[in-house]
């Protein structure tokens, strides 16, 4: 939920609350998605709260699950999320020759 907290518009992110209400979706989305409108989520939030601040209270991660299909992306605005290495390429010997293998990036070797 750490990675969704950063992008909370109004100061210190309610990781409780984040936490609580956006973990039920995972099972049924994937991460990945549920960033991408929680984005949103967020830019929305923040543009209404610049144009009256006493609004900001209505914009909670509870509307938010509650309504997480409106959140949707537009078809053609790309919003681009981080890239997050899941493997690498590693030297090893075998035999006596050395090969190139793909590994988890957890593995202890180092990049070849």
């Amino acid at each position: 939920m750490r990675d969704l907290g950063r992008h909370w518009p109004f100061g210190a992110a309610p990781y409780g609350q984040i936490g609580k209400y956006c973990k039920p979706l995972m099972p049924r989305y994937p991460f990945s998605q549920v960033e991408i409108h929680w984005i949103h989520f967020c830019a929305a939030a923040k543009k209404e709260v610049a144009e009256s601040p006493e609004k900001a209270r209505y914009w909670t991660p509870a509307k938010f699950a509650e309504y997480f299909l409106t959140w949707a992306p537009p078809t053609r605005s790309p919003v681009f999320t981080a890239y997050k290495p899941v493997s690498k390429l590693v030297r090893e010997e075998v035999g006596g020759r050395w090969r190139v293998i793909q590994v988890p990036i957890e593995d202890p070797r180092p990049p070849a």
